[in-house]
């Protein structure tokens, strides 16, 4: 226990610094660009730009500038819009605002909550069925304004490629179709563990696998195909020649 409290503050210790030599550099950088004159943004450098179009009305449209104010500084410096529309296909709804990346944010019920094609660069979210399981007024208003919130930002990030590896050159960081084509058949590395972890959040395991001897002391094992796996069967299975004998428990006695 003594042990574990000790990493705990250990960790702590090295978050609050962490966190404290940031806000210092952060404070740093305010006071050098105050010093020389505050930050101007150059006319016309930022390309591209990034849309949220809106097509239902069932979310208070609020969410989504409140999801674009929490991405931040990820997109604090881009062309950044919100747009009014009506449902369409996700590539028409992109192509008609001029975007390069595109969230669309409907009400269907037959959707899933979240649709993303990065290499398309448009996620669609789907608000009603962020709303289905929430069986009370109550729970709408504890917890659907802030699911929609999350779940645009999730989109945006999907569309934005946020799903990719840390590692170039692999199937995960595909801007266009054609990148596959210079791409090695493997997941990446970084990826494997986290493919594996959601695996067993959403129920699904893998397959055991273990030697004929073990599947055959666990009583699982098919029956033998070949003449070393029936060794060990006939071996496993063998019937005792003699009755076994159990030794009956001796009571204790209290002195």
């Amino acid at each position: 226990m003594k042990k574990l409290l000790l990493v705990a503050v250990a960790a702590t210790t090295f978050a609050v610094a962490a966190f404290g030599e940031a806000a210092a550099e952060a404070a740093s950088h305010e006071s050098f660009a105050a010093k020389a004159g505050g930050l101007v943004g150059k006319p016309n450098s930022s390309k591209g730009k990034i849309v949220f179009v809106n097509t239902q009305g069932e979310m208070d449209e609020a969410n989504i500038s409140g999801a674009i104010s929490s991405l931040g500084e990820i997109i604090a410096k881009y062309a950044v819009s919100s747009e009014k529309d009506t449902p369409d296909k996700p590539l028409s709804l992109k192509a008609k605002h001029k975007a390069d990346i595109a969230v669309i944010i409907v009400a269907e019920d037959d959707s899933p909550a979240l649709l993303a094609a990065p290499e398309e660069c448009w996620a669609v979210v789907n608000v009603r069925a962020l709303k289905k399981n929430l069986k009370s007024d109550a729970a709408v208003e504890k917890f659907f304004d802030s699911r929609c919130r999350k779940e645009i930002m999730r989109g945006f990030v999907c569309a934005a490629g946020g799903m990719g590896s840390s590692f170039p050159g692999n199937i995960m960081n595909v801007a266009k179709v054609e990148d596959l084509d210079l791409c090695d058949e493997f997941v990446p590395f970084d990826k494997v563990g986290v493919v594996k972890q959601h695996l067993k959040d959403t129920g699904v395991t893998p397959a055991r696998y273990a030697t004929y001897r073990i599947a055959c002391r666990e009583g699982w094992a098919p029956a033998p195909t070949n003449d070393v796996q029936k060794a060990i069967w006939d071996k496993v299975h063998v019937m005792p020649t003699e009755p076994i004998k159990i030794k009956p428990e001796e009571k204790k006695t209290e002195k």
